[in-house]
């Protein structure tokens, strides 16, 4: 195992090299994906679990065996905007930013289900944790260079919700990234939230560290529990630990150590 030393945007920690585990998880994914004329991973996981962090690893192995093979593309991107929120579900949408019904699911699958049948480059949204806010045709897609689609993002497993449901069928491959101890990825998630803080978000949740902390019980910690079971859908388990970062294969019904 590999110790991770560097802190990244998500919380998770990792050195400045991509790590064993994560790099020979892209090597893997790098032969099952290599007879594909385009492969799509779906990877989620809770708040903080370290999703973003492990797909840029990932895509930058995979870019690094050909370059411009990988696209990371995020869910967040498909954040309903603060107006919408409000329009719809008032105060409360705000508070509730990044449940399961603040996005615009229709988008997401509407684009994905083109991106799959795609001849021409298209564009994705990008999300900016600095503004809160999506940012629209960011990230461009390329069916002809393009081969291995990482898409990451809370609700990409999200099976018992019809709005989420249809994703489930546009995965070659589906993984769950999750953090061994409950309490260290509630801190990454209060930790993130606080380096973002705004006027929007003190008025709504107070000053500072303790305001994140009561945003992030109030709406990040329901929403990790929401999709808890998704663990179960996965193919391959990702544990980011302070120390240490663990891949598991699904084999059998048994998870099977990554080394």
């Amino acid at each position: 195992m590999t110790t991770m030393t560097a802190e990244t945007t998500s919380g998770a920690k990792t050195n400045n090299k991509t790590h064993e585990p994560l790099q020979q998880l892209a090597h893997e994914l790098w032969q099952r994906a290599k007879d594909s004329q385009h492969y799509w991973v779906g990877i989620a996981g809770g708040p903080g679990s370290g999703k973003s962090t492990c797909a840029r690893e990932v895509a930058l192995v995979l870019n690094s065996l050909q370059p411009n093979c990988c696209l990371v593309i995020p869910m967040d991107g498909y954040h309903c905007s603060q107006d919408t929120l409000l329009e719809q579900f008032g105060e409360e949408g705000l508070r509730r930013k990044g449940a399961p019904f603040t996005f615009d699911t229709t988008a997401l699958v509407q684009d994905l289900r083109h991106a799959q049948e795609a001849k021409q480059r298209m564009y994705f949204p990008d999300y900016s944790r600095e503004t809160s806010r999506p940012v629209p045709d960011a990230i461009a897609f390329d069916p002809h260079t393009h081969r291995i689609i990482l898409v990451e993002g809370l609700y990409l497993l999200h099976t018992r919700d019809p709005a989420w449901a249809p994703l489930q069928e546009m995965w070659d491959e589906r993984w769950w990234v999750e953090v061994p101890s409950r309490e260290e990825q509630i801190e990454r998630v209060v930790q993130r939230a606080f380096r973002t803080w705004n006027s929007l978000k003190k008025e709504l949740w107070g000053d500072g560290v303790e305001g994140a902390r009561k945003r992030t019980l109030y709406n990040d910690v329901p929403n990790m529990e929401t999709i808890a079971y998704c663990r179960e859908c996965a193919d391959v388990i990702i544990e980011t630990g302070s120390k240490e970062c663990r891949v598991y294969h699904r084999m059998d019904d048994n998870d099977k150590t990554l080394d």
